[in-house]
């Protein structure tokens, strides 16, 4: 099988295309492509295939979808395993050389290690290679955001890859073969400045001034024309270059391609820099820059004379030209004892090689000239044949004044108004001075949020342990300002020449380079600070091996993969540490408004990045004050607006962490962050990802690694609970109106709710002195969660709910916003008992009052309407209004006797009752007629109700505390009597609510 993406979506068997006539079953297969041999999420599949508009029912639709892809590749020969169904979604599994786009991907990871091991030439074979498999866009003609989303990457990573191929060709001198490339390239993307500059490079290298000319006013004037603007600086100094014919834009002095001809179907062209009468196939072996990594000239550093007696000694990138035996190396002209006028070496009798440094010192003594004129110092060394021709460089003469060496002391200034983190600093000095019986380095990983200060600390702490290190402090950033991670062989070349390391001495492989470092800094006590770590395979490379050694490094997420390495978790600082930070930058605007500076700190959220922008921005404005800064900040559509200011933005912080995500965790993300309270309970992630536990746990433990989210103190029965910060909810939720299909986050939301409303039910029912029958009220068979969440709420039921009752409360208005009237009200009423207990009757009220205004408007079932009167009896009662009680109560009796549900009926009673002794209280010189539950079968008639006979069980779900109390009754009535009505009831049992007895119906003359 061959499954092509990178172009129309295509499938071959054995040669033969296969036809694909569904859309939908085109748009999965697509998705299961890009991500092959990893599990994509249902609620993905669905967003490619229906987008925005998915039915309720697509979850079963999906897998019919699936069943026909199944059936189309069992048709064309695949392996029944090739479309796995798994916990949380679907996967399709193939191997490498079976999808195109992976098979693009391995072929450029070859190129890359061969680039790394010098061999240029099979690198852009390579890549070309890899390019080849292209047959136009990816995923041509399909539709949908995801998929198009994932066409864009890949075509800007086959643009980078172009990009990369064409330097290597660059460099190997193929500027003839590449003009008619870039032409086409151009004419595809004709404002691509980066495409134009390699153009106009190529022209002028092929010998083709004026066309390269005719390429930069073309250019010149598409701008004007479309845009009104002037191509960039660095184009315009190449024009001036070519006018001048400046030499640094000659070739590279790498060996061409042998197989690249010149524009004469030649393999010696006659293209700038090479010499008029110098012999065909020669070269210089002195050399003029070559380009730099975005593809222009390196300009020749400023007052350096032109000419071959000022050019770097030795080959490309500083290695050393070794001819092969019997050839004999001229020196540069005007040097002693010769007059040649210039140094040509054969090409094809030259390599240029990078050496080992364990071979410098005894190839450098092995190797003896064969002429008697002596190499000039510096240049290339005659190797006597039978001698081992390895790499060697030859020291300079006279030293260049950069290879003294220095101690090096790299730290950044700290920052001057650095408040709190005393605690930190404590345990990174515990850390490092612990070096008894410590075999390695110590490594200590501050680990925290975008702007919660990682930096200011680890710098703080490096100017304080710099005494303790007298062989200096190493200090590199690990990420660009584009956060893109920084390759750490550049550092380690960096760190090597801040040790006193001449760049002629550092290999170009890896592996020696990384060998050399370690050399270096064994024997050192060194402070290594690397901040901004993308991973654990870019810091290991870089941390120094001596155990009087210490590196510190900051990274947004607990480099867990460090053996060894001590974590330092940041959070954001407190109120007050946040308030004296204010207070640095102004003074006197926070001692003249202090509660206001409280109030901005903690909009901000106490993250230090935020309140400097904040500050700053006062700063500038000094007519705005603290109060208003407070109430523009108030506003959450448009906080994170405010808090950027030139380079510093806490949006783009977040961004760059939300973009690091996996799929799945950037859906969890977005889904708590839409929340509608900040704190949440570890089992909600498992509906809201619609996945497996573990899927979710795993989800979750990557938000809390990244800052994202902060475990807070665990709950009820050990249950932990998280908290999502204020600022990052805000960003969330952006995110949320871009990335999540509306249909899908409500469908995720009412899972979870469902959720929800289970366990409070079950909690609820296990609350003491049940007033509120709460059965019959769950969530339909099959929404609710698995027994062992069930279970978790059953050993402290009123300490669960004292920790959701913000989340249940909540929950109603957000229901009631999705338009799920059903959820919404029994949400309301499923913790009636524990409000009641607790005397929650603010948060009761709110409730009742948000399922009111849900369930306005609508045909509202009666059962909704019966039990929400129920509620509202009970709260009116506990609230003293007894009056309004016995209303709602009556109401509820009605609606119950109604449907039929005379359980509820006698509860209705039962208010009903209570209320009229608070109206009336007992006469204790009167009789009392017990009436609601009795413990022989009792019947009413006309507006009277049935009640059936008394249980434990019964007589709970009826609202009768689970231990009674017989009322008081003269000795001189009777043990039985008949009331007015068809009742018959015995003496000797009385329902009791909540300590009350009761309940005779007032209304009723006699009792009832």
């Amino acid at each position: 099988m061959r499954y092509r993406i990178l172009g129309p979506l295509a499938i071959e068997a054995a040669g033969v295309p296969l036809r694909i006539r569904s859309a939908r079953v085109s748009a999965l297969l697509a998705t299961l492509l890009l991500e092959a041999n990893r599990t994509v999420p249902t609620d993905r599949l669905i967003e490619a295939v229906w987008e925005w508009h998915a039915p309720p029912t697509a979850r079963s639709q999906l897998t019919i979808v699936v069943s026909q892809l199944r059936r189309l590749l069992a048709r064309a020969g695949a392996p029944p395993t090739t479309v796995l169904t798994e916990t949380a979604g679907y996967r399709l599994t193939a191997s490498t050389h079976e999808i195109d786009a992976l098979l693009f991907e391995q072929w450029v990871g070859d190129a890359e290690r061969a680039m790394a091991d010098g061999a240029l030439a099979d690198a852009a074979e390579g890549l070309r290679a890899a390019l080849d498999l292209w047959r136009g866009p990816a995923l041509t003609g399909m539709d949908g955001q995801v998929i198009q989303t994932a066409a864009t990457l890949l075509a800007e990573r086959r643009a980078a890859v172009q990009s990369r191929r064409i330097e290597l060709d660059f460099a190997l001198g193929r500027h003839d073969c590449l003009v008619t490339e870039l032409v086409g390239l151009v004419s595809a993307d004709p404002f691509n400045e980066r495409l134009r500059t390699d153009l106009i490079i190529a022209l002028y290298r092929s010998g083709r001034v004026t066309h390269a000319l005719d390429a930069f006013g073309e250019f010149r004037r598409r701008l004007a024309d479309e845009f009104g603007i002037e191509p960039s600086p660095q184009l315009v100094a190449l024009h001036r270059q070519i006018l001048n014919r400046d030499p640094v834009l000659d070739p590279p002095l790498g060996p061409a391609s042998p197989t690249s001809p010149g524009p004469t179907g030649r393999n010696e062209p006659d293209r700038p820099g090479r010499r008029p009468g110098g012999p065909p196939g020669h070269r210089r072996t002195g050399g003029l820059p070559g380009r730099r990594p975005d593809g222009m000239p390196r300009r020749r550093p400023a007052g350096q004379p032109r000419g071959p007696a000022h050019r770097r000694p030795g080959g490309r990138n500083g290695t050393a030209v070794l001819p092969c035996p019997g050839w004999v190396g001229l020196a540069e002209p005007g040097a002693p004892g010769t007059g040649a006028p210039e140094h040509w070496v054969s090409e094809e009798s030259t390599r240029t090689v990078t050496p080992g440094p364990e071979r410098i010192s005894s190839l450098a003594a092995e190797a003896r000239p064969t002429s008697a004129v002596a190499p000039a110092a510096g240049r290339a060394a005659v190797v006597p044949s039978g001698i081992d021709t390895a790499p060697v460089h030859l020291p300079a003469t006279p030293a260049d004044p950069r290879d003294v060496p220095v101690t090096p002391r790299q730290l950044p200034p700290a920052v001057a108004d650095f408040v709190g983190r005393e605690a930190e600093l404590a345990r990174i000095r515990r850390v490092v001075d612990a070096r008894t019986g410590r075999p390695g380095p110590a490594v200590v990983v501050v680990a925290g949020l975008a702007g919660v200060g990682k930096t200011a600390l680890a710098v703080r702490s490096g100017w304080q342990l710099g005494a303790d290190h007298p062989d200096g402090c190493l200090y590199a950033e690990l990420t660009d300002r584009q956060d893109v991670p920084v390759d750490p062989h550049e550092v380690l070349g960096a760190f090597l020449r801040a040790l006193g390391v001449p760049d002629r001495s550092i290999p170009a492989n890896r592996t020696e380079r990384c060998a050399l470092y370690r050399s270096v800094v064994a024997e050192r006590r060194l402070l290594v600070v690397l901040d901004g770590a993308a991973d654990e395979d870019q810091v290991r490379p870089l941390l120094p091996t001596g155990p009087a050694s210490a590196a510190l490094i900051t990274a947004r997420r607990p480099l867990t993969g460090l053996d060894g390495a001590q974590l330092v978790a940041l959070d954001v600082l407190p109120v007050d540490s946040a308030v004296r930070l204010l207070t640095g930058m102004l003074p006197e605007r926070v001692a003249d408004d202090v509660p206001a500076a409280h109030r901005v700190a903690q909009l901000c959220d106490g993250l230090p990045l935020a309140i400097r922008v904040t500050g700053s921005r006062l700063a500038a404005r000094a007519e705005r004050s603290l109060a208003q800064s407070a109430e523009r900040l108030a506003d959450g559509t448009r906080r994170l607006d405010r808090l950027a200011e030139g380079g510093r933005d806490v949006r783009r912080g977040l961004a760059t962490t939300y973009q690091r995500l996996a799929p799945a965790t950037a859906t969890l993300f977005r889904r708590l962050g839409s929340l509608p309270v900040a704190e949440f309970p570890g089992w909600l992630v498992v509906p809201l990802l619609d996945a497996d536990r573990s899927t979710a746990e795993l989800a979750l433990t990557e938000l809390v690694d990244a800052g994202l989210v902060h475990p807070g103190p665990a709950g009820s029965a050990g249950a932990v609970r998280y908290r999502m910060p204020e600022l990052i909810r805000l960003y969330a939720q952006e995110r949320v109106a871009l990335d999540d299909p509306p249909p899908l986050r409500a469908t995720a939301f009412r899972r979870a709710y469902w959720w929800l409303l289970e366990l409070t039910l079950r909690a609820d029912e296990r609350v003491p002195g049940q007033g509120f029958p709460t059965g019959d009220l769950g969530p339909p068979e099959g929404f609710g969660p698995p027994a062992e969440v069930l279970r978790a709420v059953d050993d402290d039921p009123v300490g669960w709910l004292t920790a959701e009752r913000r989340l249940v409360a909540a929950a109603v208005a957000h229901t009631a916003t999705l338009g799920d009237t059903e959820l919404a009200w029994r949400l309301a009423v499923a913790p009636t008992n524990f409000l009641q207990l607790r005397g929650y009757l603010d948060d009761w009220q709110r409730a009742l009052d948000q399922a009111g205004t849900a369930l306005r408007g609508r045909s509202a079932p009666a059962r909704a309407e019966a039990v929400l009167a129920l509620s509202s009896a009970l709260l009116l009662l506990s609230r003293g209004e007894v009056t309004e009680a016995w209303t709602a109560a009556r109401t509820g009796r009605r609606l119950f006797r109604e449907l039929g549900d005379p359980q509820r009926v006698a509860s209705c009673a039962t208010v009903q009752w209570m209320a009229t002794r608070r109206m009336h209280p007992l006469d204790p010189e009167g009789p009392v007629n017990p009436v609601g539950i009795t413990q022989n079968a009792a019947r009413r008639t006309g507006d009277d109700v049935g009640v059936p006979p008394t249980s434990s069980g019964a007589a709970r779900r009826a609202g009768i505390a689970r231990r009674a109390t017989p009322a008081p009754r003269p000795a001189e009535h009777p043990a039985q009597f008949t009331s007015h009505g068809s009742v018959h009831r015995t003496p000797e049992v009385v329902a009791v609510v909540a300590g009350q007895v009761g309940p005779p119906d007032p209304v009723r003359p006699g009792g009832e």
